[in-house]
């Protein structure tokens, strides 16, 4: 049954106390152009790049967000029994670091706050958690303090895994 524009379709099981004027469905007519598809669907960039190489890549918002300088040592911990968290925090400030350690901040350019950070063990568990063979990239939430660990942020991307 068609009524101007509006397709009318009744129920399948018509209870005998619903009167006759409640039980057909209206759906309104599809519009007359057709829907915008975007060509981009997310357009937010990850905050951290996880590389196969062992390379890690830590935005300007990253370092600032940890007050990250170059020598500084990071880490990931996982906080939680069934639905762990994932947190970046800073293992070991310069002035701390004494000897060679794995995860060392690295400045990328001269004048800009990128950092980088090389870690194949660190790596390789972010991506197995992933179930990723390529690069991946996450991101960050607000900076929180947590017990143990100090100021961290929330890896976003690893948060129900």
């Amino acid at each position: 049954m068609r009524i101007e524009g509006f397709s009318v379709r009744t129920r399948f099981a018509r209870s005998p106390l619903t009167p006759s004027y409640l039980s057909p469905l209206i759906s309104l007519p599809s519009p007359p152009y057709p829907m915008p598809t975007k060509i981009i669907p997310v357009t937010r960039c990850g905050d951290i790049t996880f590389h196969p190489d062992g390379r890690i890549d830590l935005t300007a918002y990253v370092t600032k967000a940890l007050s990250l300088s170059p020598g500084d040592v990071i880490n990931i911990a996982r906080v939680g029994e069934r639905y762990s968290e994932h947190y970046l925090y800073v293992a070991r400030r310069t002035c701390e670091t004494i000897g060679r350690h794995s995860c060392t901040c690295h400045p990328v350019k001269g004048k800009g706050r990128y950092m980088r950070v090389f870690s194949k063990r660190l790596t390789g568990y972010v991506l197995n958690l992933t179930h990723s063979a390529t690069a991946i990239r996450l991101h960050v939430g607000a900076t929180t303090e947590v017990c143990g660990l100090g100021i961290a942020l929330p890896l976003i991307g690893l948060s129900h895994l």
